[in-house]
C-alpha cells in the first residue's frame, strides 16, 4: 500500500509540518513495515519501519537512529487501514457523518481507555493507578477525533483524517496536530530490507518523543 501523509500542528506553541510517503505491508503478524520519506523543516530524510523499531537517517546528527515502535499506535494504523470496520474497537460511538453512492465518511472519538493504554505502550512501562487516573482526566480534557472514508465497492480506505489538541489541560500548553493520509495501490509488492548502515543504529529509549536534530513531530497513531 502507498500512504501520502501530511500533518501540521504546534508543540507548546512551535509550529511544525512534515509530509510522509510511504510504502508499507502488513506482515504475518498484524504488524505493518515499511519504507518511507520523512520531509520536515526544509530537508528530507529516508526511514524504516520494521518489527523492531522505526530507523531513520539523520546525517547532520550523526546518521542512522533507531526509536521503539509504539505497537498500539502502528497496530491501530494498520486495522483503520486495512479493515476500517475496526474503528468499532478503538472508537466511542462511530457514525456515519456523509456519504454518497461510492463511499462513506465515517467520524469517530478514540475510547479513554485505547488512548490510556496507548500512552502507557509508548512510555515503555505500566502506569500506576494513580498516573493512569491523571491520563484520564487530561485525556477527557483534550479534543480527539477523526474520519475515515472507506470506498462502498470494496470497503478500502480512501483517506484518513485525525485531529489531537490540549483542550482544557493547561500544563500541556499550545499543543494541536492535524493528519491527512491517503491511500493507493493495495496490492502493492514490498521487500523491506534495512540498508547495511542501519545495523550500527544508535537507539533511543522507550517514551522518546523525537529523533536528534529534528523538531517534535506529532504524528497521531504513528510517530
Amino acid at each position: 500500500m502507498k500512504v501520502e501523509l501530511n500533518t501540521n500542528g504546534k508543540n507548546a506553541g512551535k509550529p511544525f509540518q512534515a509530509d510522509i510517503r510511504m510504502d508499507f505491508k502488513k506482515d504475518i503478524s498484524g504488524q505493518f513495515v515499511g519504507h518511507f520519506k520523512l520531509s520536515t523543516a526544509g530537508k528530507e530524510y529516508d526511514g524504516y519501519i520494521t518489527m523492531d523499531g522505526i530507523y531513520l537517517d539523520i546525517p547532520e546528527s550523526g546518521g542512522w537512529f533507531k526509536r521503539p515502535l509504539v505497537q498500539g499506535a502502528s497496530s491501530a494504523f494498520v486495522k483503520l487501514t486495512t479493515d476500517p470496520s475496526s474503528v468499532a474497537e478503538i472508537a466511542e460511538d462511530p457514525s456515519i457523518k456523509r456519504q454518497s453512492h461510492n463511499y462513506w465518511v465515517i467520524s469517530f472519538k478514540p475510547s479513554t481507555k485505547y488512548m490510556v493504554e496507548l500512552m502507557e505502550q509508548s512510555a515503555g512501562e505500566e502506569i500506576n493507578k494513580e498516573g493512569r487516573e491523571l491520563l484520564e482526566t487530561i485525556i477527557r480534557n483534550m479534543n480527539i477525533y477523526g474520519e475515515i472514508t472507506i470506498t462502498k465497492e470494496n470497503f478500502l480506505p480512501q483517506m484518513l483524517f485525525l485531529h489531537i489538541d490540549a483542550g482544557k489541560n493547561k500544563l500541556l500548553g499550545d499543543t494541536s496536530a492535524d493528519s491527512r493520509s491517503k491511500f493507493s495501490s493495495f496490492n502493492l509488492s514490498l521487500s523491506v530490507e534495512l540498508p547495511p548502515e542501519a545495523a550500527a543504529a544508535k537507539e533511543l529509549p522507550p517514551g522518546s518523543s523525537t529523533f536528534p536534530g529534528l523538531p517534535e513531530i506529532k504524528i497521531p497513531g504513528l510517530l
